[in-house]
């Protein structure tokens, strides 16, 4: 399984050239699965806009907007079937799990990760480690808060994206570690130009920012 974690996708070159390379084709021949139903609660959407223009930049071949909200699972399947990429974009972290649960695309994503690169920014980076405690930083998200809050566990450890961002307030690396400190998995901490990329287990650090991983478990 290959994944990229962003904070807000492509931002810079070195997260561009690490996507290209992990998706291993041309750009003009990528197709990428985006799937914003993440966003689709909040009321400024100017920041969704730019993350499809970051994607597109790259020159690929067809940005699919995926909504799986809104379409059946006979609909978004084929569309993500014919992506090279599967691409859960940001928002509320807790919507988003919601609906990859209750669309059926939580038992799909396996098989389609077998062939194809998993990127997630902000929410997306987060739904696919332990769980979702991390979300307790964010209260404007609880409104949609869940019960169950496991994530998907597909790597071991927690993103807490927007890193010193002055538009999260809860996002310094003193509240973080005071957070850290209460988990049994290691925090990534990484600001919107930095990503981490997960390849068979693998984990490296993409960055032209900052980042700062706690680990109270060391």
């Amino acid at each position: 399984m290959k994944l990229l974690l962003t904070s807000s996708g492509i931002t810079n070159r070195s997260i561009a050239d690490t996507f290209l390379s992990l998706v291993g084709k041309e750009a003009s021949e990528i197709i990428v699965g985006f799937i914003p139903t993440a966003a689709y609660v909040e009321e400024d959407l100017s920041w969704l806009d730019d993350d499809k223009k970051n994607i597109n930049k790259l020159g690929i071949k067809e940005l699919k907007i995926v909504d799986i909200s809104k379409t059946k699972r006979e609909e978004w399947l084929p569309a993500l079937e014919e992506s090279d990429v599967v691409w859960l974009n940001g928002g509320n972290t807790y919507y988003l799990l919601d609906w990859v649960r209750k669309s059926g695309l939580k038992e799909e994503l396996p098989q389609l990760l077998k062939t194809r690169l998993y990127v997630g920014s902000s929410a997306g980076s987060i739904i696919v480690g332990p769980d979702l405690a991390i979300n307790s930083l964010f209260p404007e998200e609880e409104e949609y808060r869940l019960k169950d809050i496991t994530g998907l566990g597909y790597v071991p450890f927690t993103i807490s994206p927007h890193l010193n961002s002055p538009f999260f307030k809860e996002t310094t690396k003193s509240v973080i570690k005071a957070f850290a400190e209460t988990v049994t998995y290691p925090v990534y901490a990484i600001d919107d130009d930095t990503a981490i990329s997960v390849v068979s287990g693998s984990i490296n650090v993409i960055t032209e920012g900052t980042y700062k991983i706690f680990d109270s478990t060391e």
